[in-house]
């Protein structure tokens, strides 16, 4: 559950700068313009997905509070996993 919330959060950070940046994301595509035969004539048109920086300024506070509420005790938010957690327990 932690892993996926901070998958979110990643998500949406990564959202909202590219919202900030970019203020959209250009694409390209072609189009069939003549078929006369065996010749063929196509043309690229530009297409506009437009991000509102209203967006980007929404959805990185959000990613960040989500990811600074997954932080554990010592205050890593990226811990991976790999390490041993520490059992005050044990002796």
């Amino acid at each position: 559950m932690k892993r996926a919330i901070l998958v979110i959060a990643i998500v949406l950070i990564a959202i909202g700068v590219v919202s900030l940046a970019y203020q959209g994301i250009t694409y390209t595509t072609q189009e069939k313009v003549v078929e006369i035969g065996p010749f063929k004539a196509t043309a690229e048109k530009e297409k506009t997905i437009p991000l509102p920086p209203v967006l980007g300024g929404l959805a990185l506070p959000v990613g960040w509070s989500c990811s600074s509420s997954q932080a554990d005790d010592s205050g890593d938010v990226f811990r991976t996993g790999c390490e041993p957690r520490r059992d005050s327990t044990r002796g």
